[in-house]
Parts: structure tokens; C-alpha cells; sequence
């Protein structure tokens, strides 16, 4: 019987951890499938622009460079920088170099100690403006990016060395851009990121979404 228990538990280790690799497999062939969607979406819609653009009025300029602040659900804050080029009258492409830290704390669910997390990552994205009135209302924005997270605990715990780990994640966000003076708008925008960086102590991600809302401030030229 002692045998048998073995095995049986054997055979299920391997199987969950079969699950676990296939999952981690599959959301990576997702995110790289989408970043080659994006990449020739870019790139078409420049071959276009290129060719219909001399026989168009100039479109207004979407051209600028923002500064933005997120707060995440999974207790994450971002700090990103996003360079904004336009391709088309109501549509640009957004590159971005985002910065981002969070804390999560062991409330007495468990004997793992509290643990800090740094995030670098680097993104691509499109955004749709919904009115004419561009870079002024409604917009809505699809990103990509790719990450480096590394997760460290609490000093006393020397046992448990830091964990550092490539990730991906995508996200879809929706705000509104007030222009207060010339060359200057502020924006605040509410979204949702894919998968869950950072969710609970000494985690590098889930497959649990995360919520956000945040808060730019953009410069045109």
C-alpha cells in the first residue's frame, strides 16, 4: 500500500507539473504572437500612410511624450515613459520604457516572509482616438511589453534567495485627454493588464488579471 501511495503521488506530482509548463508555454506563444500582430499591424499601417498622404490635408499632430503613473490591483506602481507617433489621423503608436515596485506582506497566511518586487520593462502599443478633436477626448489603447521582475525578501530571511524572471504581459486601457494650454494635456485612463505581475508574496505572476487606473501628463511637439 505504502508503495502504491508513492507512485500515486509520484504520478500526480508530474502531471501538475506538465500542466504548469504547458500553461507557462502557452501564454508565452500568446504574447509573441500578439507582439508580431502589432509589430506588422505598425508596419502596415506606416506603408499606408506613406501612400495616401500626399493627396490628404495634414492631420493634427499626435507627436508627444508622456509620463504616466499606474496603481494596480495587485498592489504594483508603475512609472512609465511612452513616446507617441502618429500614423494616421486618430491613430498612433506608442513606445514605452515603464518602471514599476511593489510590496506584498505576509498577514498570517502563511510562513513565507514579506517580500519587494522591481520591475523593468520595455513596450509597444496602438491607440485610437475616438473624435476628430485628436489629442483632445476619448481614446482607447492596446500595449504589449515584455519584462524583467526580480522578487527579494525580508533581510532576516537569508534562506530564501531573490528570484528574478523574464516575463510578458498585455493590456488594454480607456481614458480621456484634457488639453490646458498650448503643447500640454493631463489624461486619466482605467484599464485592465494580462497576466497578474507580482500577485501575492514571492510570486512572479498568475494567470489572474490585474486592474488599473492612473494618471499622464503629456508633452506634444
Amino acid at each position: 500500500m505504502l508503495r502504491i501511495s508513492r507512485g500515486n503521488s509520484l504520478d500526480t506530482s508530474i502531471n501538475l507539473l506538465n500542466t504548469n509548463i504547458f500553461l507557462v508555454l502557452l501564454r508565452f506563444a500568446l504574447i509573441l504572437w500578439i507582439w508580431l500582430f502589432v509589430l506588422l499591424g505598425i508596419n502596415s499601417s506606416l506603408w499606408a500612410t506613406s501612400l495616401n498622404s500626399a493627396n490628404k490635408p495634414s492631420p493634427p499632430l499626435l507627436d508627444s511624450l508622456r509620463i504616466r503613473y499606474v496603481y494596480t490591483t495587485g498592489q504594483v506602481e508603475y512609472i512609465s515613459l511612452h513616446l507617441e507617433r502618429q500614423i494616421r489621423p486618430v491613430l498612433s503608436e506608442t513606445t514605452q520604457l515603464i518602471f514599476g515596485s511593489g510590496r506584498q506582506e505576509n498577514k498570517g497566511t502563511s510562513y513565507i516572509p514579506d517580500s519587494t518586487a522591481l520591475v523593468v520593462a520595455v513596450g509597444r502599443g496602438i491607440r485610437r482616438y475616438m473624435k476628430e478633436t485628436a489629442p483632445r477626448g476619448i481614446w482607447v489603447e492596446a500595449s504589449l511589453a515584455i519584462a524583467y521582475l526580480s522578487v527579494s525578501y525580508e533581510e532576516y530571511h537569508s534562506y530564501l534567495p531573490p528570484r528574478t524572471q523574464l516575463s510578458g504581459a498585455v493590456s488594454g486601457t480607456i481614458g480621456y485627454s484634457w488639453i490646458f494650454t498650448q503643447g500640454w494635456a493631463v489624461e486619466l485612463l482605467a484599464g485592465v493588464i494580462w497576466p497578474s505581475l507580482y500577485p501575492g508574496i514571492g510570486e512572479i505572476h498568475s494567470l489572474e488579471p490585474d486592474f488599473c487606473a492612473g494618471l499622464s501628463l503629456t508633452s506634444t511637439f
